[in-house]
C-alpha cells in the first residue's frame, strides 16, 4: 500500500465507529457487519475494487465448521504473521468457523463491527479478541 493509501484506510476506517452493527449491511452511520466494513474500507481507500460478498446467514458460524470467512479472504489476502502493518485484516473465530475480522489501523488498534453493538477501535491485545484469534491476512491485489 502506498503511504496515501495507508492515510485513506485509516481515515476510513475511523470514519465508521460509531456506525450499528447491521447484519449483511453497508451504510455508513446506520448499519454495518464486519465483513462488509472490511469491503467498504478496502474499496474507499483503492486497495480493492468494491464487490458484494455471497449472502450468509447471521448465525451460520454456529451450524458449521466450514470456514466461509477465509476461503473468502485467501482470494485477495496472504497468511501474515506479526508485526502487523495498517490494513491487515485480523479474523477471529466465533461459533465454530472464524465468522469475525477487523482492520489493522496501527498502535495496536483495530477496527471492527461488534455483534449487537457498534463499530469500535479497540486495542488487539485484549482478551475477548486474543482468546479467540485465528490468524492475520495481507490484501496481495489493488484495483
Amino acid at each position: 500500500m502506498t503511504a496515501g493509501q495507508t492515510a485513506a484506510l485509516c481515515a476510513e476506517a475511523m470514519g465508521w465507529v460509531g456506525t450499528p452493527f447491521q447484519h449483511a449491511a453497508r451504510v455508513k452511520h446506520v448499519g454495518v457487519d464486519c465483513v462488509h466494513l472490511a469491503i467498504a474500507i478496502y474499496s474507499a481507500a483503492g486497495v480493492l475494487p468494491d464487490f458484494t460478498p455471497e449472502d450468509y446467514p447471521p448465525d451460520w458460524m454456529l451450524h458449521t465448521r466450514a470456514e466461509r470467512l477465509i476461503a473468502g479472504i485467501v482470494e485477495y489476502c496472504d497468511a501474515v504473521a506479526p508485526p502487523w502493518q495498517v490494513g491487515d485484516l485480523l479474523v477471529y473465530r466465533y461459533g465454530r468457523a472464524a465468522s469475525h475480522c477487523g482492520i489493522y489501523v496501527g498502535d495496536g488498534r483495530l477496527v471492527h463491527a461488534v455483534s449487537r453493538d457498534t463499530v469500535r477501535c479497540d486495542q488487539v491485545d485484549m482478551p475477548a479478541l486474543t482468546e479467540r484469534f485465528v490468524g492475520g491476512f495481507r490484501l496481495r491485489c489493488s484495483p
